[in-house]
């Protein structure tokens, strides 16, 4: 499975971020270390991506019996309740706190890289656990210069729970203790790199990476494209925001039309109390040279616009308008002007079907009528059918 989940992508996502922004803190353009921090939060998509590929796979490799047999949905909700566990509380919980640690350690190194013409050395600091683990006892009190290569093999937060911290130093250094150079003190994988350098919270060793070479190989240019997706989407979703009624499924542009924006936000209520699975955007409002507006809306990523006929009969001009401006949805809204009146529904079904040249040629996807606060779908499998939009009126009470 290459395809990657979407919400659940964005949801491991934020958690990454919120940890870096914890441990590293949010910083503004005009800061040093910008680019570096959105160097970090880039790099905890990728790691994102990756995770949720493998929970996806892990979660997908539970459908079949052990015969080849499709399990019933309770029996696969049943089988898989381990696997939501380990990934959604018991390992995010450990990622989160490790990502806190690691991005704190990220802002500290490169602080030391600045300040080191004036503490030129860094001090291995104990642990403040508890009950501290033996594999980092050797390394306490040790005093290496910023630049020492130790500090490429051995650093607090290269394990699990690690709670040791460095702080920056003018004292003479110390020896390298022997330990350093024995296989059971390296660091765990996914955890041996310098997030401080490198920006990566987590490294290519990670198992989730690591599961196979080839699996990264084939995966890493898809994830990369991916996550730049993600990062551009974020950046527009930055002037939307939240319709008050219908939420984080209706997002208002903060320069819409807004000689429409009550009828547009009114339509798209409709629609997504309508259609659960449905995500609007009211766009920008702009006009071409020619001075054609464009499509106000955005459906599930496909251009849309409200034709809010008076009759039946505005059904043609708002199909031919809607492609006049690049449209692949249009929403016939009677509900501007007929709002508790009557339609004539055969006259809607036929004039609907005049469009098989549209539907047929792709042109126009979907179209969707809006009335009376209800709205249902019409598509190239049944504009057809005029009986069925027929019924359909019926049914919406139309």
């Amino acid at each position: 499975m290459t395809e990657i989940d979407e919400g659940l992508f964005n949801e491991f996502w934020d958690i990454y971020n919120d940890a870096t922004d914890k441990g590293f803190e949010s910083r503004q353009y005009t800061d040093p270390d910008f680019d570096f921090y959105n160097e970090l939060r880039r790099n905890n998509g990728v790691f994102a991506a990756f995770k949720t590929h493998r929970f996806q796979n892990d979660m997908a490799a539970q459908l079949l019996d052990k015969d080849g047999k499709l399990k019933s949905f309770a029996q696969w909700e049943d089988d898989t309740q381990d696997i939501r566990d380990h990934h959604v509380k018991h390992w995010l919980g450990t990622e989160y706190n490790t990502a806190v640690k690691r991005a704190h350690i990220a802002a500290d190194w490169r602080q030391f890289e600045r300040e080191k013409d004036i503490l030129p050395n860094l001090e291995w600091v104990k642990t403040t656990a508890i009950t501290p683990g033996k594999d980092h006892v050797p390394f306490w009190g040790m005093i290496r210069p910023v630049g020492d290569p130790v500090w490429n093999k051995h650093r607090p937060g290269d394990r699990w729970g690690c709670k040791c911290g460095l702080r920056s130093t003018d004292k003479p250094v110390t020896q390298v203790p022997e330990e350093a150079n024995f296989p059971e003190y390296k660091p765990v994988p996914g955890l041996d790199n310098n997030p401080g350098k490198d920006a990566m919270l987590y490294s290519f060793s990670h198992p989730y990476f690591a599961l196979g070479y080839m699996a990264y190989k084939k995966l890493s240019p898809i994830v990369k494209k991916f996550v730049q997706k993600q990062i551009e989407e974020r950046k527009k979703l930055k002037e939307f925001k939240r319709d008050k009624v219908a939420g984080k499924r209706l997002l208002i542009h903060e320069r819409a039309d807004i000689s429409e924006l009550e009828d547009n936000k009114r339509a798209g209520r409709t629609l997504v109390e309508n259609f659960p699975k449905m995500k609007i955007r009211v766009r920008e409002h702009v006009r071409n040279e020619d001075g054609i507006k464009n499509p106000e809306y955005e459906i599930n990523g496909l251009l849309a616009d409200a034709k809010r006929v008076e009759s039946s009969k505005g059904i043609t001009a708002g199909f031919v308008t809607a492609k006049g401006q690049g449209c692949s949805i249009v929403i016939i809204d009677f509900d501007k002007h007929l709002l508790d009146k009557e339609v004539n529904r055969i006259d809607v079904a036929r004039r609907i079907g005049w469009r098989s040249g549209d539907f047929e040629s792709g042109t126009i996807k979907e179209c969707y009528i809006v009335h009376n606060g209800k709205a249902f779908r019409i598509t190239k499998k049944n504009y057809d059918n005029r009986a069925w939009i027929v019924e359909q009126l019926k049914k919406s009470g139309m």
